[in-house]
């Protein structure tokens, strides 16, 4: 117990010590995170403070080695756990030189795998999962894909949520106290010693990493966390108690991991690149309901928290009552996914819509999915404006070559204000830029049942590039999603109106 204090007193004291040095370092050689649109920091900073964490664990240990331990013989001479930290090396080697010289994601991959072989023929394996309630599946020839798979799909979630000042450091903190003190009571000192190291550089990187964030981790301190915590999982999971299996590490860290899963699962769904980074992951949903960074960041180290608590109850809870915790889990999570908004991506029309042509190549294609996405900015509009440029972008994916959009105020489109919102290219009415015989004429209403919200017309020249396949099907489709988004914003409007006390479909002045 007193080398495990020891060795997270000396990782947190390294790096409140080699931070400054690092960043400045950092800074003196342009090694910068710059802002842009994607982020949400304004200003340069440092992105390898990676360099101090890895040195808070490695001189924490070696201290522990120095020292001459039971603990630190059982380190110096059992080969997995010499082979997961060469590999947390190398991950750590792939981060640094991705921060400093940008990789490409699909070598990122292919380097993250290898440095997780190298744990996997080392002896560091997924042989079977165990869960809390006594099953077991043993995974034979599986074991190595599965293995390859936490390590990086670990690796890639703290990058992922690596978004706001102190979210992934303090996430990691969180995760490896409640995994070390789940060794401690397992009796897997040596897991719980490593785990504490990285506990405590984690403790002494927000110092400087937390709001406002004077140094960023970078890929290489958040390889290295994701690889070391995947296969110290690994190691400390005990076959000898039925309820310490790896679904607790998938417990305590279930945010970073919900928020790659959800990521690719959402990136695949709209069509977009997987590896492409966005902005709409977890913590900026929490930034776009009106949260400042400080508040998000604390709401997911509470989230961490009561995870980790979960973590623990599984190792005293067995059976069906473990099977009932966990299913109130997921249903929190799925209040959470429904709260935050992703919900709307998987909106049953939206959907079903996507179902349905399955019939034609599957429903696979990504350029369907590139349209559900547009259907879902529409969607997301919050004024006539942003619809109307969405609408376009649409219009233009479908091929048309003439828009034009009629929104009305009431019922009766005579005698209420009309919004015409039209753009024909190089500035042409379509009655003269079209031939009859040669073009396409569609006129959609907008509305709901006797509800008129508007009209939508769209025009394509077929004497020059044909309609394209599917087109009338999603045409469709955006009918529906300009319907409806119309008549939210018209029930937004009516709502501000009823406040200041004005009567719908009144304009003053």
């Amino acid at each position: 117990m007193i080398s495990v204090t020891v060795a997270f007193l000396v990782a947190a004291l390294v790096v409140l010590v080699s931070t400054p040095a690092v960043s400045s370092m950092a800074r003196a050689l342009g090694i910068l995170d710059r802002p842009s649109d994607r982020k949400v920091h304004r200003e340069a900073v440092p992105r390898v403070g990676g360099v101090a964490i890895f040195l808070g664990v490695g001189i924490s240990l070696c201290s522990v080695l120095v020292y001459g331990t039971a603990l630190g013989k059982l380190i110096a001479w059992e080969t997995p756990r010499i082979s997961l930290w060469l590999g947390a090396a190398l991950a750590f080697g792939l981060g640094l030189l991705d921060d400093v010289r940008r990789l490409s994601p699909r070598l990122k991959l292919i380097f993250q795998a290898s440095a997780a072989l190298v744990a996997y023929m080392g002896g560091v394996r997924i042989q079977g999962l165990l869960f809390p309630w006594g099953t077991q599946w043993e995974l034979g020839i599986f074991s190595m894909p599965v293995t390859l798979f936490w390590f990086v799909l670990l690796m890639n979630a703290i990058n992922l949520i690596d978004g706001l000042d102190g979210l992934a450091a303090g996430v990691s903190f969180f995760a490896c106290s409640v995994l070390g003190a789940l060794c401690l009571i397992s009796d897997r000192m040596v897991e719980a010693l490593g785990f504490a190291a990285v506990a405590g550089a984690c403790l002494g990187f927000l110092r400087y990493n937390f709001n406002p964030a004077s140094v960023f981790m970078g890929d290489g301190g958040s390889y290295f966390l994701g690889y070391i915590i995947a296969g110290m999982s690994v190691l400390g999971s005990l076959k000898s108690q039925t309820a310490v299996a790896l679904l607790i590490p998938v417990v305590a860290l279930g945010i970073p991991l919900m928020d790659a899963l959800w990521a690719t699962v959402r990136r695949f769904i709209l069509g977009a690149e997987i590896f492409k980074p966005d902005r709409d992951h977890l913590h900026h949903r929490l930034l776009a309901m009106g949260m400042n960074q400080k508040k998000a960041v604390l709401l997911m180290y509470g989230a961490s928290v009561c995870l980790g608590a979960v973590s623990l109850s599984l190792v005293y809870i067995r059976d069906f009552r473990a099977g009932v915790l966990l299913l109130l889990l997921s249903l929190a999570a799925i209040l959470a996914v429904r709260k935050l908004g992703y919900l709307e991506y998987l909106a049953a029309e939206k959907i079903l819509g996507w179902f349905e042509d399955l019939s034609d190549e599957m429903g696979i294609k990504k350029d369907r999915r590139t349209f559900l996405a547009k259907q879902v900015e529409i969607y997301q509009s919050h004024s006539l404006e942003q619809m109307w440029e969405r609408v376009l972008g649409a219009a233009e994916h479908l091929g048309m070559d003439f828009v034009e959009m009629r929104v009305f105020d009431g019922k009766d489109p005579l005698t209420h204000r009309q919004v015409c919102l039209w753009e024909a290219r190089q500035g042409q009415d379509p009655s003269d830029r079209f031939d009859p015989a040669k073009a396409m004429f569609i006129s959609l209403p907008l509305g709901q049942g006797e509800t008129k919200l508007g009209l939508m017309c769209l025009a394509k020249d077929l004497s020059g590039k044909p309609l394209p396949r599917h087109a009338l099907r999603r045409i469709e489709h955006l009918r529906r999603t300009v319907g409806d988004t119309l008549l939210k914003l018209r029930e937004k409007e009516m709502a501000l109106r009823g406040e200041r006390g004005q009567a719908p479909g009144v304009e003053n002045g």
